[in-house]
């Protein structure tokens, strides 16, 4: 019997597919902003742990992540590494500078790093290879303000669990690309004073706490449109969500 022939879906179609139904969206966004799912503004993939039993699988020159590892920061190196014939032999992938790294399991679940190395990790991280019209930092940032929603989504018996599936679920607002570089850069700007403001204090747990409750305050107000001055003339994040799916 031949083959059901596919039927190809037109641009809008797959915009339709992609958006994220009113009825589902967590929270109003500006107007020229979209919902839409972290499966549709990156490529998503997982890692693997070459055999323990094989020594020539380990203290290689590539580097391996764990969510140990994880720091909500850049990836500069990593505890372990791997060989070639590790890397070959087992189901972990080399990943590419910028590659968006999140925590799936365990007590580190939700953690979030972002890689500044060529590396591969185990099976308890999920990776984003962010599609090139989306700001990696963005979705990073996006990711780190999300964790309580991730934990609440997790499965399994005495530790939280998360899939891959479920994060590709995932919503995710969607602003036209000016928006996501000036959310980027307020963001990094207020974290960096109120770092500043951490090291300068002495130990005191009262004034610690109130900073992170205002880093969270701050990506709650980014990724709402809150966060500054919206120009309600860019560049449409519909249209944006069209040029990617037109890659796809």
């Amino acid at each position: 019997m031949a083959k059901k022939k596919q039927i190809e879906l037109t641009i809008e179609e797959k915009l339709q597919n992609a958006l994220v139904p009113k009825e589902e969206q967590p929270y109003k966004i500006p107007n020229n902003w979209c919902w839409t799912r972290l499966e549709n503004i990156a490529e998503w993939g997982s890692g693997g742990t070459p055999s323990r039993k094989r020594k020539e699988y380990y203290n290689g020159n590539i580097p391996w992540i764990k969510t140990g590892e994880l720091n909500n920061g850049y990836i500069f190196n990593s505890e372990e590494k791997i060989t070639e014939l590790g890397l070959k032999n087992s189901s972990a992938k080399l990943y590419p500078i910028n590659t968006v790294i999140i925590a799936m399991y365990g007590a580190t679940i939700g953690k979030v790093g972002i890689l500044s190395i060529e590396a591969t990790t185990n099976q308890a991280c999920a990776c984003a290879i962010v599609n090139k019209n989306i700001l990696f930092k963005y979705v990073f940032h996006y990711l780190i303000y999300q964790k309580e929603a991730f934990i609440n989504k997790s499965k399994g018996g005495a530790q939280p669990n998360l899939s891959q599936e479920i994060i590709k679920k995932h919503e995710i607002p969607l602003p036209p690309i000016n928006e996501q570089q000036r959310i980027v850069n307020r963001i990094e700007s207020l974290f960096t004073k109120l770092d500043k403001a951490k090291n300068l204090i002495e130990n005191t747990m009262a004034k610690y706490e109130k900073i992170e409750l205002l880093k969270k305050a701050i990506l709650a107000k980014a990724f709402r449109g809150e966060l500054g001055t919206n120009n309600p003339d860019e560049e449409s994040a519909e249209n944006l969500l069209k040029e990617i799916l037109a890659e796809k």
